[in-house]
């Protein structure tokens, strides 16, 4: 008999420790020319509100490439435009009518990952060479490759075993860096060597 009335009690205090913490909503003012603050530190879930007073359109857009994107759109004074972060990283963006000088940063959560890969293989052969890397987390890898040619390419690369390739080269012997720049604009770098022909 008093289990079946501790019973509700103990289903209570199992459900209300389950209960994540709510998030947050965090606001960032746009009056003319600035974003206030210019950088803002959210958690993965919180959401974001730019409240938009001043005299002249503005927007708010997230620079490509990010893995989570938003775009406000034209707004005037007294618009309002939300988001909600789902992903961790550092997050540029910047007004689309005065992108030269009007530029904010949203930082959410933390950077779990010390480096974006701890070993990378780079391997000429016919008039390429080819990276292969193990990727801890997405990042934007680069191969820059110097020697007879100078050259280089770029791509946005998800976790796991991926590839690049640095295709049409002259033959000869070439310097070759590896760069991963990771969601909190961390860069994890290597140097090697290959031959091509």
């Amino acid at each position: 008999m008093q289990i079946a009335r501790l019973l509700p009690l103990a289903l209570l205090a199992v459900v209300a420790l389950a209960t994540p913490a709510s998030a947050e909503d965090r606001s960032i003012a746009v009056p003319d020319s600035r974003f206030a603050p210019k950088s803002e530190s959210v958690d993965v879930g919180d959401t974001v509100t730019w409240n938009f007073t001043g005299d002249y359109e503005h927007t708010a857009e997230s620079y490509p490439g990010q893995p989570d994107k938003f775009d406000s759109g034209s707004k005037n004074k007294g618009d309002t435009f939300t988001h909600t972060f789902t992903k961790p990283g550092k997050y540029q963006y910047f007004c689309s009518p005065h992108q030269e000088f009007m530029k904010g940063t949203v930082i959410v959560g933390e950077d779990a990952v010390a480096k974006s890969f701890t070993s990378a293989k780079v391997k000429g052969a016919g008039s390429s060479i080819k990276l292969t890397v193990n990727l801890k987390e997405g990042a934007k890898v680069t191969l820059s490759v110097k020697g007879p040619k100078k050259k280089s390419v770029s791509k946005r690369l998800k976790a796991g075993k991926r590839t690049l390739t640095v295709k049409k080269l002259k033959a000869g012997s070439y310097k070759t860096t590896v760069t991963a720049q990771d969601d909190f604009d961390k860069k994890t770098t290597k140097k090697g060597t290959a031959t091509v022909g």
